[in-house]
């Protein structure tokens, strides 16, 4: 009843009106495995819009997922730019899209 979603781990699928979800057995097997984020290295980077409690709310659902949140700053990231070691280990960045206009979060991403 489930099919391969994207990345290859298993998703819910929707037939109808009824969602049929892994048993519990398969989804605690998963988890005990490292988790579906366990590959992912990230950042948050708060700014424009984004508030502190957003922030957090964002990093603790990606932990939960077991993905490795990085407390850094676009100070912090602008800064270790010339290294480029802390930003090539990044999978992914979640930023406030007010943030996305700043200059300095251009030139950190794009150089």
């Amino acid at each position: 009843m489930e099919q391969e979603g994207r990345g290859g781990s298993r998703a819910p699928v929707l037939f109808g009106d009824e969602l049929f979800v892994a048993l519990p057995e398969e989804r605690r097997a998963r988890s005990d495995g490292g988790g579906l984020l366990s590959t992912w290295r990230c950042v948050v980077l708060c700014g424009g819009g984004l508030e502190r409690v957003e922030r957090d709310a964002v990093c603790r659902i990606l932990r939960r997922g077991r993905a490795t949140v990085n407390p850094w700053t676009l100070q912090h990231l602008a800064q270790v730019d010339g290294e480029r070691s802390c930003l090539g280990k990044l999978t992914h960045i979640f930023v406030d899209p007010g943030l996305i206009r700043d200059e300095k979060f251009k030139e950190v991403t794009l150089n």
